[in-house]
């Protein structure tokens, strides 16, 4: 006997491709979320290659509150506690820090 539930039509969610009314851009799902992990007063991987559109998240997996800052600020997460994680898309190629731990660096490269 299976136990999937049955879905209405009226229920699904729609699969039109988003639209991204900042760039007036159609998004067409394609995108891909890298992973950054914070351990051991290091981001891994220090250095990591996106597309543009693609989403970058940092996980603090360390036992001490963190932050990841872009050098100029242009984006900045919040100071992440052990197990928070913090998502956003990244405009083009940047260098970034920890303001709480200024030896931790990384850079994204957006392609």
């Amino acid at each position: 006997m299976s136990t999937e539930k049955s879905v209405s039509p009226s229920s699904k969610p729609a699969t039109s491709p988003k639209i991204d009314s900042a760039a007036g851009n159609t998004n067409t799902n394609k995108t891909t979320a890298q992973i950054v992990t914070i351990e051991n007063m290091k981001f891994n991987p220090a250095t990591i290659t996106v597309k543009k559109g693609d989403q970058v998240t940092f996980i603090n997996k360390d036992i001490v509150a963190h932050n990841a800052t872009e050098v100029h600020n242009a984006w900045a997460s919040t100071l992440l506690q052990t197990g928070q994680s913090w998502t956003f898309t990244p405009e083009k190629t940047s260098e970034y820090y920890c303001t709480v731990h200024q030896v931790m660096k990384g850079e994204i490269i957006v392609k």
